[in-house]
Order: C-alpha cells, then structure tokens, then sequence
C-alpha cells in the first residue's frame, strides 16, 4: 500500500522515524511502498534473502514457513481491546513462545514488535442490517481466522489478498469484506462500499510492522540495538493507538457521511457470542 495508507502514515512511517532519531541517524530507512519492490505475501523471504533490510512480516500468510510463530494470527476472536489484545500477542510471542522467535530467527530476522488491529467489520456493497442479509454472501477475508469467523455468520468466505480488496468488491466476486473501519479509505473501499455492520468482531493480531534482517541487524552497533529495543518497547502502544484506533475514530464519520452504519442485530450477537 501507499505511504499514505493510514497505517502506513500513522503507525509504520513514525515508527521508523523514531529510530532514526533515538539512534541520532545512524539507522535510518527508505521506505518502498506500493509492492514497488517486494510485494506484502513475499515480504518474508524477501527479508530473509536480503531484497530488502526489514519489512511488513503478516505471520500468517506464512505457516509453513512459521509454524509456531503463524499460530500468533489464532488470537483473532479472542481479543476485544487494541491495546490489550496487543499486550498479550507481545507477551505471548516474547514470553511465552521460544519457537515463535526460532522461527524468526531460522529466517534471518529480528521481529521489533506485533501489532493487533482495530475490531473487525462487515463493509458491503449493498445495505446489510442484520444476521439475515448476510446469509450466502461472499465475503473477502485476509487470513483463515477470518474465513472461520465469516463462517459462523453464514457467509462465504473468499481468501483475498489485501491489495486486492478493491476490485473484488468492484467486480462482484466479493459482496463484503471483513476488515477494520479505517481500511475503507486505507485501501480505497469508500466508493463501493454501502453498508457496514461494526459490531466489533473482534481483533486480527500476529502482524509484525518491522521485521529486520539478520544481517541488517548485526551491522548496528550494540548501543544503537539496545536504544532500538527500548524505543520499540515503548513506542508499540502507540503506535497501535494512532494507526488503528484513532485511524477507525478519524475515518468513521467519512463512512457515515455515504453509507448506513448498523450495530447489527441479536442474531448476529447471538453467533458470534456462540463462536
């Protein structure tokens, strides 16, 4: 996606403008955006294989690759709360799972932090109300959670890669896509879209924003990897903050303004409690 996609100008592009800056310059980035370089399903062993420093690791696009570490992405549905689903993922993933980071490491790669998204939510290009217009409709879903998830409402999931949201909602293959509010401007989806259920359902988690090379990595010099640690510590909570929360908060109202929003209905509360 663009420099401009929310989450690249409010979470990935101020992030690594602050290692720049707790390194004093001597890390710094050039960003390749728009998959001029490496598109988002390659980006793993394209880090891995020195295309590029470090990049947009989505650990479930690669569970073969990731077997351990792939399982962060199970977390969707269980997390309710951005920045406590995000807490979790990071504990879990640093903490908890020494074959997650086997796993980065057997690719070459030093994994700065995960990232859960806002809730997820039903954007389509008809209006929807409620559990009863959504039985059958084919529905684009980033990863399998996901497709699982659209399941339990009744729908069709279709896997769909994220760059492709667009022109699959144009063309009809897909009548919904199951994505995060600010995603309807991030990736182009405002045009097409003509009604949105938000009842939160829940939080994709498992992505990693900054995922640098083994090699990139070693030719840092301790005390600027030590301050890159500390900055990404404490700078993981807000980034999810801007890119996300505030992204859904600052993109809603332009939704609003051209679509009927509902808050869905007892039916679809009643399957997705059950799921």
């Amino acid at each position: 996606m663009p420099e401009q996609a929310l989450f690249n100008r409010e979470g990935v592009v101020p992030f690594l403008k602050g290692i720049e800056a707790v390194t004093d310059g001597r890390v710094r980035f050039r960003g390749l955006f728009g998959g001029t370089v490496v598109k988002m399903p390659t980006v793993l062993p394209s880090v891995r294989d020195g295309v590029a420093d470090a990049g947009f690791v989505v650990l479930n696009f690669y569970p073969s690759d990731l077997p351990f570490a792939s399982l962060m992405a199970e977390a969707t549905g269980f997390g309710s709360d951005p920045p406590a689903t995000t807490g979790a993922l990071n504990e879990a993933f640093y903490v908890a799972c020494p074959q997650c980071l086997a796993d980065m490491r057997k690719e070459g790669q030093i994994p700065l932090f995960l990232n859960a998204t806002a809730p997820m939510a039903l954007q389509c290009t008809r209006p929807v109300a409620g559990l009863g217009d959504l039985q059958g409709r084919r529905v684009s879903v980033i990863a399998g959670p996901e497709a699982r998830w659209a399941t339990t409402l009744g729908m069709i999931p279709v896997s769909t890669a994220i760059t492709d949201l667009l022109i699959s909602l144009q063309t009809a293959k897909t009548d919904c896509a199951l994505v995060p509010l600010s995603w309807a401007q991030s990736y182009g989806l405002l045009d097409v879209i003509k009604g949105v259920i938000d009842m939160p359902q829940r939080i994709p988690g498992g992505a990693v924003p900054v995922s640098v090379s083994l090699d990139a990595w070693c030719r840092i010099s301790d005390a600027d990897r030590t301050a890159i640690l500390g900055y990404a510590a404490s700078a993981v909570q807000p980034y999810v903050q801007k890119a996300y929360v505030d992204a859904d908060s600052s993109v809603r109202p332009k939704l609003e303004a051209v679509v009927a929003i509902s808050p869905g209905d007892a039916g679809t509360l009643a399957r997705l409690s059950a799921a």
